[in-house]
């Protein structure tokens, strides 16, 4: 017979995470955007989402390949929150993996959404209108707005994951603290 395990605790904790990533970039998106609230949270949940089903698409199509070392105390991690002597190494490298994968995804999102969008169309129009002269000036405020997204970007998702950091290691406090018999 076919058994199968429901990762409650995994799936509670992914949208906690998915909650607390989307309102403290949303919150940056705004401040460095200069977008309005219901935009930046619409950009906001948008990007994470995309980045949060391709995280795990790229996770479930990467771990059959993992090594047995590493698949094992990962996944019961991932799933069971148990953690071993070597976990630790490899949650630090899973981590940092993440973050610049999350970092590239929604830098792409956050583009492909502005194309979607086509909320770049006013800036298209006035380009035409700039004279020769001001050609490389227009050029270069066009590359200024690109680099202020990626650094805003780079910035929302290193808020976002700071904070998420802190309550993994609250968490993981809290466990280690029980462990040792201690409330």
């Amino acid at each position: 017979m076919f058994s199968f395990v429901l990762p409650l605790r995994a799936i509670l904790f992914q949208l906690l995470f998915l909650f607390i990533a989307i309102a403290i970039e949303s919150v940056v998106l705004q401040e460095r955007l200069k977008l309005s609230r219901r935009i930046s949270l619409e950009y906001s949940t948008s990007i994470n989402l995309l980045s949060t089903a391709i995280g795990w698409l790229f996770f479930f199509t990467l771990e059959p390949a993992l090594p047995l070392d590493w698949k094992g105390p990962l996944m019961s991690y991932i799933l069971f929150n148990a953690r071993s002597t070597n976990t630790n190494t490899l949650l630090i490298m899973v981590g940092l993996f993440t973050f610049f994968g999350t970092f590239i995804v929604e830098l792409q999102g956050l583009e492909l959404l502005e194309i979607l969008l086509q909320r770049n169309k006013k800036e298209e129009v006035s380009t035409q209108k700039i004279l020769r002269s001001r050609d490389k000036l227009q050029r270069r405020e066009l590359s200024l707005a690109a680099t202020n997204r990626a650094t805003t970007i780079l910035l929302a998702n290193a808020c976002s994951y700071s904070v998420i950091l802190l309550i993994l290691l609250a968490r993981a406090f809290d466990l280690s603290f029980k462990a040792n018999g201690q409330s």
